[in-house]
């Protein structure tokens, strides 16, 4: 079972690294093609930039999520506190299966790649707009948006690992079943 569990995190790992690869190459080439025809159509207009600009935070999601889910260290760490949190479930009457550690583990990596790319995207355009677009403060835009995201994501990540989430949904079986019959 071991060497299944170690072929499957290869497999996605590799899938990983081929989606990444395949973004990387259509970031480059559609970036390229822009470029030319932004030239060759509108020369005194750079209408690519802003293109290139909020292409580039989602291409370093991209990365840093990839990396994040191959870092044994990092992975160390999360499994380390869904084990605590899985001794304190157990306290209370709740266990956490194998494949829902492994869920909560994922989730969580994912949420923290999401705010090294909100901090990073949100310092890219916050130079943008001090270097280049001074006229409008856009940025307060892009950090209060991607802010709510972010919480979103956050209070995702909260709640899916909550123990009501679980008394619920044993609720919702317990009503289906019972309706079945």
């Amino acid at each position: 079972m071991n060497n299944e569990e170690n072929n499957e995190e290869i497999r996605k790992i590799l899938e990983r690294r081929q989606l990444l690869f395949f973004h990387i190459v259509g970031f480059i080439c559609v970036n390229i093609a822009m470029y030319f025809t932004n030239l060759y159509l509108t020369p005194d207009f750079l209408w690519f930039l802003p293109i290139l600009i909020i292409w580039s935070p989602a291409l370093f999601y991209h990365f840093i999520h990839t990396v994040f889910f191959e870092i044994k260290k990092f992975r160390n760490i999360e499994e380390k506190r869904v084990e605590k949190l899985a001794k304190k479930r157990e306290q209370v009457g709740y266990s956490l299966t194998s494949q829902r550690k492994k869920e909560i583990i994922a989730r969580e990596m994912s949420f923290f790649a999401h705010i090294l790319t909100y901090a990073f995207g949100n310092i890219l355009f916050l130079l943008i707009n001090f270097f280049l677009l001074k006229d409008y403060r856009w940025f307060v835009l892009s950090f209060l948006v991607w802010g709510f995201g972010l919480l979103n994501h956050y209070l995702n990540v909260v709640i899916l690992r909550s123990i009501a989430r679980e008394i619920w949904q044993e609720k919702k079986i317990k009503q289906l079943g019972l309706n079945k019959k």
